[in-house]
Parts: C-alpha cells; sequence; structure tokens
C-alpha cells in the first residue's frame, strides 16, 4: 500500500530547497532523553539539551561502545506546534570529529548512511508526512557507530528542531513554491526549444486533497493549533 506522501504526490515536497525556511527553529520546551557524556561527565537532560541547542560549547558522546546511540526529542509546546525537520551536525569539534556515526535512523527511517569518519556533515532531515501525523510531537534519532572505530563511540555537535504551528498552510506554501519553482523551470527549458520530460512528481494542492489528508471530518483542530 502506497504510503500517505505517494498517494497525494507529496514526496516531491519534503525534498523542496525551502522546506526549513518555512519553518520555525525552536529550542524552547524541547526535552531530551538519552545516555550520554561530555568530557568523561554524564549528563542531565538539561545540559544535553543547551549543548545540542549551541547554548553550551561541546557534544554528547554515547555511552555504550559498538551500540547505537539513541536519542529522544519530546515537544512541549503550550501552543502545540509540531515537528517536521531536523538539522543534525557531527564531527564538528575535536572530540566528535573521531566519533563520526556511520548511519542516521529518524523514526525508523535512514536518513544517511555510509557517512565517511572524519568529516563535518550538516544533515537536514524533513520529515515525510505520515510520521508527522503518527507523532506530531516526538522524534526518535539512532546513530550507529563506525564498523572499525577505535572506541566505538558516536557524538552529536548540535540539533535543530524546525516546527509550525499549522500544517496545513505549511504543507500548501511548499506546494506554491515547488510550482512557482516548476513553472521557472519549464519556461527556461521551452526557451531553449527542448521539448520537456514528463514530471515524475504531481503536486496536488487542492482543498480536496488537504482536506482528504488532514481533516477528513472537516475538524481543523485534531492537527492544526489554533
Amino acid at each position: 500500500e502506497k504510503s500517505i506522501s505517494d498517494r497525494f504526490g507529496l514526496s516531491a515536497l519534503t525534498g523542496y530547497v525551502g522546506y526549513f525556511e518555512k519553518c520555525l527553529q525552536v529550542s524552547d520546551n524541547l526535552k531530551f532523553s538519552c545516555e550520554a557524556t561530555f568530557n568523561g561527565q554524564r549528563l542531565e537532560s538539561s545540559r544535553v539539551h543547551d549543548i545540542l541547542m549551541d547554548n553550551e560549547p561541546g557534544c554528547i558522546v554515547s555511552t555504550a561502545q559498538g551500540e547505537c546511540f539513541h536519542v529522544s526529542i519530546r515537544h512541549d509546546d503550550p501552543r502545540r506546534s509540531i515537528i517536521v525537520g531536523l538539522r543534525i551536525l557531527v564531527g564538528a569539534s575535536e572530540t566528535s570529529v573521531s566519533k563520526v556515526p556511520s548511519k542516521i535512523v529518524v523514526n525508523g527511517r535512514t536518513v544517511a548512511e555510509k557517512i565517511p569518519q572524519g568529516e563535518m556533515r550538516l544533515i537536514s532531515i524533513p520529515i515525510p508526512l505520515e510520521d508527522i501525523l503518527l507523532t506530531p510531537y516526538d522524534v526518535t534519532i539512532e546513530l550507529y557507530p563506525q564498523e572499525h572505530q577505535h572506541d566505538s563511540l558516536v557524538a552529536i555537535d548540535s540539533v535543530a528542531v524546525h516546527a509550525v504551528y499549522d500544517l496545513r498552510a505549511f504543507y500548501e506554501q511548499l506546494a506554491k513554491g515547488l510550482s512557482a519553482t516548476q513553472a521557472v523551470a519549464l519556461r527556461a527549458i521551452q526557451s531553449t526549444s527542448v521539448a520537456p520530460r514528463e514530471s515524475t512528481h504531481e503536486v496536488q494542492a487542492s482543498h480536496f486533497v488537504w482536506n482528504q489528508i488532514f481533516f477528513p471530518t472537516n475538524d481543523a483542530t485534531t492537527i492544526s493549533a489554533k
């Protein structure tokens, strides 16, 4: 069975260049759960938050050698903004550069793999719509160590969490932006007298589509904050 994104032609939207620019980067009301250290000291949740939000220098390091590093994020926003994306920075400090993960999994989906050791990477992760609807306020991250790493630990320098208050309006903005981008590209192709290839993504941003996805009972309070 096709996913929501595939059924409604939304897969193209998560790769749209303006995705993160249309979100809010949030730092308040975030709770991180993980077993982590820095400089050999076990970190409390509040310090994990400060380090990953760049409020404190450093990085967080896993504690179990050779094992997956699990990090959970909970967004307890009273206004109930919805997490739609992450940007994870690895390998950006003296400590983390030798502890770059080989693979990163978010909400059970592999978002990056075969990451070279010793390189800094900023990994942008738009969250698929079906995952957003399933867990709008929670995200799980799994980081796997390099196979031939001497200490088999993993480190993260920072995590930027991006959220929106109105999921329907957010996707409508993305659809409009993508349609405009496609129109510009089509005009450029036509100006060269080259026949355009048939598009592989049909962005359907009609009210019917949004109602079918978000509000089958026309109840906008189920996922969209007022």
